[in-house]
């Protein structure tokens, strides 16, 4: 099973919240001091997420541990989540040139998607209640 991020030191980068420039990890603390060009709310498109050209990832986490996850909301687990967390995490490199660990975050994974998911792609599967 993959390690899931620090529940209690974690920092949502969403686009309404973000800078510009360059982001940082300082250390064991994981702190984010700006956010890259392109992540801002309204960039783009004007939607709510993390504007990945045409598309739009939920949110990007950061962990203490300085680990980025480029994350997928759904209600349940299913093939369209799978791809577009895929998808969304070579945007994130070929646009911004960050590397990030796919999330998708879900209150009901089927257990053989969710194999799928966290065996065959490497997707952190988190459900919450």
């Amino acid at each position: 099973m993959l390690p899931m991020p620090d529940s209690e030191r974690v920092c949502v980068v969403q686009a309404t919240e973000a800078s510009e420039g360059e982001a940082s990890c300082q250390g064991r603390g994981g702190d984010i001091e700006e956010i890259p060009r392109g992540l801002r709310k309204g960039a783009r498109h004007g939607r709510d997420g993390v504007p990945l050209g045409r598309y739009s990832a939920d949110a990007l986490i950061h962990t203490v541990h300085c680990d980025e996850y480029v994350v997928e909301v759904e209600r349940e687990l299913n093939y369209s989540a799978i791809g577009q967390v895929v998808a969304y995490r070579y945007l994130l490199h070929k646009i911004h040139g960050r590397f990030a660990k796919p999330m998708i975050i879900c209150r009901r994974a089927p257990k053989e998607l969710k194999e799928v998911a966290q065996l065959e792609q490497e997707i952190a599967v988190v459900e919450v209640p």
